[in-house]
């Protein structure tokens, strides 16, 4: 069954509508429209919308590759779950980790991953060469490899 659509009338300050209409001479969409709704789309995914990620068909559209290390084959769901989680931190404490891992699955409603879990996702993505352990005082941290 289709989904069925409803007409919403909004205001935009005509800055915004100049820079969509430059983005569909560009030819990255065909209409106003389409790009509202895509923007709409984008919105609700980021706030939890379940189903097809509109960012990954935007991206494969527009030819760009995501910045990974590697292919993303090399990468099973939970360590690209814990990479996700920890975003652009450079280093950070193991239990910090576990706890980004709860509040990104709070924000994507979705189940965490368990503990053990999580466990072998960091091994496994220092044994990858992607993450390493610190020694910082009395403390170990984890953070990324940078690239030589």
């Amino acid at each position: 069954m289709e989904d069925s659509t409803v007409e919403v009338k909004i205001n935009l300050p005509y800055k915004l509508v100049e820079f969509i209409e430059k983005k569909i001479d560009e030819g990255l969409f065909s209409s106003v429209d389409e790009f509202i709704q895509h923007g709409a789309r984008l919105l609700a995914e980021f706030y939890g919308l379940p189903g097809e990620s509109v960012l990954s068909k935007i991206i494969q559209q527009i030819g760009i590759a995501p910045a990974r290390r590697g292919p993303s084959s090399e990468l099973n769901p939970n360590e690209q779950f814990l990479l996700d989680a920890i975003g652009k931190s450079k280093f950070v404490f193991e239990q910090e980790i576990y706890a980004l891992i709860l509040k990104e699955a709070m924000v994507r409603q979705t189940k965490p991953m368990s503990r053990e879990e999580f466990k072998e996702a960091l091994e496994s993505l220092i044994k990858k060469g992607i993450l390493e352990r610190v020694q910082y005082g009395n403390e170990t941290i984890i953070r990324k490899k940078t690239e030589e």
